[in-house]
């Protein structure tokens, strides 16, 4: 797969401004990426970064992220034990607030992967929020990552 080079150095500029809204810390360096891009697989590329937050159980975070027209992306979320679920939603976005609800896990067996394809450039917010598991008197915080993953779009012709 060829990916112009102006769209994986759009993705890393994105990515990088994103990182103020995602925090990451030494405690979530190379933990996300290890463990999330092992399921991009080989149809995916990733772009080589992740975004990554330290997460209290129950605690909500949200990045905002560009996507460009006729590529096929994975977005994958991993996160540490002591986080419990994750509740994922993404929405694209109307101005600088949240549209149209695009996915959401829990309607999809809380999957912890997400595949599209984009028919139009857009910016997309992703929020994830942690579920404790119940009964759980110590309450850690953790790790979550977003990894991304991408290809050129399998869907051609007239949509």
């Amino acid at each position: 797969m060829t990916v112009p080079k102006h769209v994986l150095f759009n993705l890393l500029a994105v990515t990088l401004i994103s990182g103020s809204f995602f925090y990451a810390s030494a405690q979530c360096e190379g933990y996300g990426y290890k463990q999330c891009v092992k399921y991009l697989d080989n149809e995916y590329k990733s772009n080589g970064q992740s975004n990554s937050a330290i997460l209290s159980p129950g605690e909500t975070t949200k990045v905002n992220m560009v996507f460009y027209k006729g590529y096929d992306y994975r977005i994958v979320f991993c996160a540490e034990e002591q986080l419990g679920q994750l509740a994922i939603k993404v929405y694209n976005t109307k101005g600088r607030d949240k549209g149209e609800l695009l996915f959401d896990n829990s309607q999809h067996e809380n999957a912890f992967h997400w595949d599209f394809t984009m028919k139009a450039t857009q910016r997309l917010v992703i929020e994830v929020s942690s579920t404790p598991p119940e009964g759980e008197e110590e309450l850690e915080e953790g790790c979550v990552t977003i990894a991304l993953g991408l290809r050129n779009s399998s869907q051609k012709g007239f949509k």
